[in-house]
């Protein structure tokens, strides 16, 4: 079992916002102001995630254990939804990581920065800009990125299927989380 009771009451909030938070933003930084079928898919595709990677308690413990925290404030994330501008998110996660540092293991800060990168990158890939060409995530694609989402992502390059503000966005996160 993972002790979260080493982190004070806002430590801890930051630390379970940060990967939610995060997933919003990804969301945001390119919108299809044409539908909301991008947010719906990217809002489902975020919520899967938070609930796939709370249940992984035996492979990522810590990662398990925040993402848990996070579903259980599912009703304070319209107010995490307004953090997410680029320079706040950025530097919450900063905050965050040093704070897992400080506190847990090496191996629980790397489930956390990868816990962050999934979410990213999950977040970015529901709409599918590029090679989708209804732009609906599909049932075949729905199922290849949860099958990947049993151990930790490598923070490797950004797949294609992404636009180029998604990719810049998840360049600025990955610099950050390869510190």
């Amino acid at each position: 079992m993972v002790d979260l009771t080493k982190f004070s009451r806002d430590e801890l909030s930051l630390i379970v916002s940060v990967p939610y938070r995060v997933g919003v933003w990804v969301s945001n930084v390119d919108d299809n102001t044409g539908s909301k079928i991008d947010d719906r898919n990217e809002r489902k595709a975020l919520e899967s995630t938070i609930s796939a990677l709370a249940g992984k308690s035996k492979k990522l413990p810590f990662a398990a254990a925040i993402m848990r925290e996070v579903e259980k404030n599912e009703t304070i994330w319209p107010s995490w939804d307004n953090a997410t501008t680029t320079d706040v998110i950025l530097e919450d996660v900063e905050k965050a990581i040093a704070l897992c540092k400080a506190k847990t293991n090496a191996g629980a800060v790397k489930q956390y920065k990868q816990t962050i990168w999934k979410l990213g990158i999950v977040v970015a890939q529901a709409y599918g800009e590029h090679i989708d060409p209804d732009n609906e995530m599909h049932v075949d694609r729905f199922f290849q990125w949860m099958s990947g989402l049993g151990g930790g992502v490598k923070l490797g390059k950004n797949p294609e299927n992404m636009s180029d503000k998604e990719k810049q966005a998840l360049n600025k996160l990955r610099t950050i989380l390869k510190k």
